[in-house]
């Protein structure tokens, strides 16, 4: 594992103590957190379709560098880049 002043560490104790039934939030706590969490989610959809709209090059001429140019900007926006 790691050493106990490691973050990770930390939150692999929380969600085995939670896996466990021996971690307690109060319900205030448990809705901050759920709604924490809807928030966060809701941010990473929106960056996930700016970044797929970003895969939308158009523009580059009738080139053939161009096009193989546009089609490698579209590929790293979209997270199909290899």
């Amino acid at each position: 594992m790691g050493n106990p002043g490691d973050p990770m560490t930390s939150w692999q104790g929380l969600a085995v103590a939670a896996d466990e039934g021996q971690l307690y939030l109060n319900p205030e706590a448990a809705a901050a957190c759920s709604s924490a969490c809807d928030d966060y989610i809701a941010k990473l959809t929106k960056h996930q379709r700016n970044a797929l709209d970003l895969a939308d090059i158009s523009g580059w001429g009738d080139f053939d560098s161009a096009k193989e140019l546009g089609r490698i900007f579209s590929e790293k926006a979209a997270g199909d880049a290899k």
